[in-house]
């Protein structure tokens, strides 16, 4: 069973782009980029469920990706994967594999779907 994470303090109203309650977490700050929206908004886990220990991703940062403010159902740990994710989707559609291989094209690191496999 998954540890027991206490509740994070919720700031303003979190409603998100679209006009509905934002409930993945408080929002820090919604970034507009164009047609692009991403919300920022810390982790929070205390409704979970889960059976996986999420008590180091609890309060984490992360990126929501909203376009001409409908949700996209997706998010992200950084604005570039944000940011990368919202354009395959837009152009390529819900399905889109694109931001995985951009992503891997570049190098990128940082999040863990992208880091490179240890083949030796």
């Amino acid at each position: 069973m998954g540890a027991i994470l206490a509740p994070l303090p919720r700031t303003g109203d979190n409603i998100g782009p679209d006009g509905r309650e934002f409930s993945w977490g408080p929002i820090v700050k919604v970034h507009e980029v164009g047609v692009y929206q991403f919300v920022e908004f810390l982790r929070d886990y205390s409704r979970t469920s889960s059976t996986r220990d999420l008590s180091e991703e609890h309060g984490k940062p992360a990126f929501s990706v909203y376009i001409r403010g409908r949700d996209t159902h997706v998010s992200a740990d950084t604005i570039e994967e944000a940011m990368a994710i919202a354009m395959s989707y837009r152009f390529d559609g819900p399905n889109s594999q694109a931001a995985h291989f951009f992503m891997k094209m570049i190098g990128y690191e940082e999040h863990s779907h992208y880091k490179p496999r240890d083949n030796g």
